[in-house]
């Protein structure tokens, strides 16, 4: 039987594991080259064939428009935060200059000077870590804030340090709050964008929950007078707000594949630095040299945009409103086990019991030659929508696989619309006698991805994957039959480091 037409059961069943917890995936920003994807992009350019304004030009200009959107929504996030934090600062030093200054009127009129006690002039602020200046001014800078808690500190609290103490404990625990409900919030973010941008599919990092906590628990941290700033929170949001805005939340869907949200978000973490900078040139610097390892002209131009429309934003709103606050601104790898699709294999048993993120697809029909390649996301979308051919009992795959035409029963769009909440093979519920039957991969199926012959230098295989942002590549020999599959941990110093010294020891066992 060729493999691409996959059963998805043998007769015994394999002995009882626990699913493997979720490892942290590639991004795929490589299209898959499949029949159904060729199908949908020859519609398209058949139906606007001669047409001045065609979909590539409305796209480009799509594009364009998130970018001024990512830019001026991250300046006004940046600018509220700045806001806030000022705001909370100002009514903790109002309230314990409150206390101070009552306290010091209080022992003037009770002749504190004339017992000997340092009066209002003579250091009496000192002994509190303040002094008559500061306290003065913290008093004026937010009074209307005054009557509204004041009743609440005399009663509570007599001494201006208690009142302090208070405050700081308060902020604290709120910003250990927001880390303790989304724990990707915590520290600065930075890391996280990069490795984001370096193509690890980081969980929940971009999600509209972790943008909101990072930004209000940055507020309250650096309000409790925590050593922290607001620049890596900065970019963190810029990062968030430029995923959500491109994967849909504002109301654009044309750009929900991995390599268009990485693209946004190397603009949107350019338009942090900016809007916590106000250094358009560095936010453009820092995603090309210490964000994004995949990078190109047109997006240099991007980013720089998006970083412009940031800082004029900020501009504009400080010079609208000064309240709002300023921002100050043999062979050299170990292939290991790989898993191919072919005869009678499972595919719900392959997807149950391992964690691979993309699978070979192998002719056994032809030496195991190799036919293509698909995703975990397809198979576990396939079975989900119950893509199945004919029942594999008095079926015979070789007659029906010698048909050159392919017959999808799920278009691209399906497929499309799915991304990036694509089922998990924990969701899907199969009927009775689903197992038995079959599905027709060729439609689906990626026949153009990426290889390397097993001879090859690991120079040469490490250019691969860093110019072209690939998540595995194919090893194949001199017949093109699979050899196994090179993934980016692979590639890793420590595992190339045992590679060698497993090389060198081949020997002595």
């Amino acid at each position: 039987d060729a493999p691409t037409s996959s059963s998805s059961s043998s007769s015994s069943s394999p002995p009882h594991r626990p699913p493997f917890p979720p490892p942290l995936q590639s991004h795929d920003y490589e299209p898959d080259e499949s029949e159904i994807w060729r199908a949908h992009q020859s519609m398209l350019h058949l139906r606007h064939r001669g047409a001045w304004w065609t979909p590539s030009k409305l796209r480009n200009a799509k594009q364009w428009a998130l970018t001024f959107a990512i830019g001026a929504v991250q300046a006004v996030i940046a600018s509220r935060c700045n806001a806030w934090s000022r705001r909370l600062s100002g009514w903790k030093f109002e309230r314990v200059g409150a206390l101070l200054e009552e306290r010091r009127r209080e022992r003037s009129l009770h002749g504190a000077d004339a017992a000997g006690v340092p009066g209002e002039d003579e250091g009496y602020f000192d002994f509190y870590g303040g002094t008559d200046d500061v306290a003065t001014a913290s008093l004026h800078s937010n009074s209307a804030l005054a009557s509204d808690s004041q009743f609440f500190f005399r009663f509570l609290f007599r001494s201006p340090f208690l009142a302090y103490l208070f405050c700081q404990t308060l902020f604290a625990l709120l910003a250990a709050a927001f880390s303790y409900l989304e724990p990707l919030s915590a520290g600065s973010g930075i890391p996280e964008i990069k490795v984001y941008l370096n193509g690890v599919a980081v969980p929940r990092i971009m999600r509209a929950k972790t943008l909101l906590c990072r930004t209000l628990g940055c507020v309250f941290a650096v309000a409790s007078g925590f050593p922290v700033g607001m620049e890596g929170p900065m970019i963190h949001s810029g990062a968030g707000v430029a995923a959500l805005l491109s994967q849909g939340c504002g109301g654009v869907r044309d750009f929900r594949n991995d390599k268009d949200q990485r693209d946004f978000v190397s603009c949107g973490a350019a338009a942090g630095v900016a809007s916590a900078f106000a250094s358009p040139v560095g936010g453009v610097l820092f995603s090309l040299e210490e964000g994004a390892s995949y990078w190109s002209t047109r997006l240099t131009w991007r980013a720089f945009f998006c970083a412009m429309v940031a800082l004029a934003t900020l501009y504009g709103i400080r010079n609208r409103e000064s309240s709002w606050g300023q921002t100050d601104v043999d062979n050299l790898f170990s292939l290991g086990e790989f898993t191919a699709i072919g005869e009678g294999s499972s595919n719900y048993n392959l997807l149950r019991y391992t964690s691979h993120g993309n699978f070979p697809i192998i002719d056994t029909a032809v030496s195991s030659i190799l036919y293509g390649t698909t995703s975990r996301s397809m198979l576990c979308t396939l079975l989900d929508r119950r893509a199945f051919c004919h029942d594999k009992d008095g079926y015979s795959s070789d007659r029906f696989l010698e048909s050159k035409r392919l017959l999808p029963l799920v278009q691209w769009e399906t497929i499309e619309r799915q991304y990036p909440e694509y089922p998990t093979i924990e969701t899907i519920e199969l009927q009775p006698g689903d197992r038995q039957r079959w599905i027709d991969l060729r439609p689906y199926a990626n026949t153009a991805p990426y290889t390397i012959n097993e001879t090859a230098s690991i120079q040469r295989t490490y250019r691969l994957f860093r110019t072209l942002g690939l998540r595995f590549l194919c090893v194949t020999n001199h017949h093109n039959q699979l050899v196994g599959i090179i993934t980016r941990k692979d590639l890793l110093p420590q595992s190339l480091w045992e590679t060698v010294m497993r090389g060198r020891n081949a020997h002595l066992g």
